[in-house]
């Protein structure tokens, strides 16, 4: 298939997804609309699986992903990182009960091998799915070897509309209450930085960087995707995902003053990777048979309403036992059956529909976006791939 047509066809499925999310002021997510949009075309044979990689953004992607991570490690508003020990406890606790359901529930209808085979993916993303697929395949149990890539495909379907309608919920709180205010000055009109916000402004940095650069999209642009291979580095040297190094990176770049907050979207970077980043989520979505799907369907689905609820009553009840807001809490504790980039795209859909005022949507997302990362990050990238390695293990 002719690579600008591919393309063309991708970005329309994302546009779509942007518009309805748009209209219906993000009660339903972008990145699930146009999950199933590209879904739909290859699976009715309207386009051919290949078209993901005929586009080029899958490739777009391998180099784009590691960037973005160090990107998210710039929007991380670093006084308030000390605070975000609570989403991993959230995290961890709906990890812990979705194991124990799933092993319990699932493993008498279906056997423990089928049990196994969901677990792994359904708290956390493609490694764990990877680990899970290849223990399965070394016990033997080659015919349940569908039932991780079914789930990693589908999980995110039931987790973010429910994210998105206690977030959307959460986000009104927010400025209902008063907790996230934009103040101006009576006289001038100008902006009145919270305490937070000023201490970050008035912070000495390492590095002061010239304008020259601080303001060149190129070498911004340049010096990010470098982070981002810096990261694949470490990753290769420590066996510690690229992901969490990518995070550090980004954190340590902004509190030094090597990179300015928001990097990427300064490098005017950020929108396109994001795209190829969408395209490679679908492509599971969009290469699976109707065979494959049927023939696993009813485990899967049991997997999926299992590890959900296993989810919701391990994360609501550590925001409980922490005093925080079952609206966020819950969110935190659904990044597992999504991760990123749908814990970002999700969030800033939620903060961009919140207000008409553009500094008040930024104070919304300072304040939701760090607990959502952090949660993802830590079932996805660490904690899910414990369990799967672990759990493999015993076959």
């Amino acid at each position: 298939m002719d690579t600008m047509y591919a393309a063309v066809v991708l970005l329309a499925c994302i546009a779509l997804g942007e518009l309805v999310s748009s209209l219906t002021r993000a009660r339903i997510p972008s990145l699930l609309v146009a999950m199933l949009a590209m879904a739909a075309l290859t699976q009715t044979g309207v386009f051919p699986a290949s078209i993901a990689k005929a586009s080029m953004f899958v490739g777009m992607a391998t180099i784009m992903q590691p960037a973005i991570m160090v990107h998210m490690g710039t929007l991380l508003p670093i006084a308030s990182l000390k605070k975000q020990w609570r989403p991993i406890v959230i995290s961890v606790a709906g990890m812990a009960c979705a194991t124990l359901l799933i092993l319990l529930v699932v493993g008498l209808v279906f056997g423990y091998g089928t049990a196994v085979a969901g677990t792994g993916p359904l708290v956390g993303g493609i490694v764990s799915t990877l680990l899970t697929t290849e223990g399965l395949t070394s016990a033997g149990l080659t015919t349940l070897a569908t039932i991780p890539t079914l789930v990693l495909m589908l999980q995110a379907l039931p987790a973010m509309p429910l994210t998105a309608l206690f977030l959307k919920s959460h986000a009104r709180r927010l400025i209902d209450s008063g907790e996230v205010r934009v103040e101006r000055d009576p006289d001038t009109g100008a902006i009145q930085l919270s305490p937070e916000a000023q201490a970050e402004a008035d912070r000495r940095v390492l590095v002061k960087l010239p304008a020259s650069i601080r303001d060149n999209q190129l070498v911004l642009l340049f010096m990010v995707v470098a982070g981002g291979g810096l990261a694949m580095y470490l990753q290769g040297l420590t066996g510690v995902s690229y992901s969490i190094w990518g995070l550090a990176l980004g954190i340590a770049c902004v509190w030094t003053g090597v990179l300015p907050r928001a990097s990427l979207e300064k490098a005017s970077g950020f929108s396109l990777g994001m795209v190829a980043i969408i395209v490679v989520v679908a492509v599971p979505l969009m290469g699976a048979s109707l065979s494959q799907i049927v023939t696993s369907l009813g485990a899967v689905v049991l997997i999926l309403g299992v590890g959900m609820v296993g989810i919701l009553i391990g994360g609501a009840v550590a925001t409980k036992f922490l005093g925080r807001d079952l609206r966020l809490g819950m969110p935190v504790a659904l990044t597992a059956m999504f991760g990123f980039p749908g814990d970002y795209l999700i969030t800033t859909e939620v903060a961009r529909t919140s207000s008409d005022d553009p500094e008040m949507r930024k104070s919304v997302q300072d304040r939701i976006l760090p607990p959502m990362l952090i949660g993802g990050f830590t079932s996805v990238s660490a904690g899910s791939i414990v369990i799967a390695s672990i759990l493999v293990k015993t076959l």
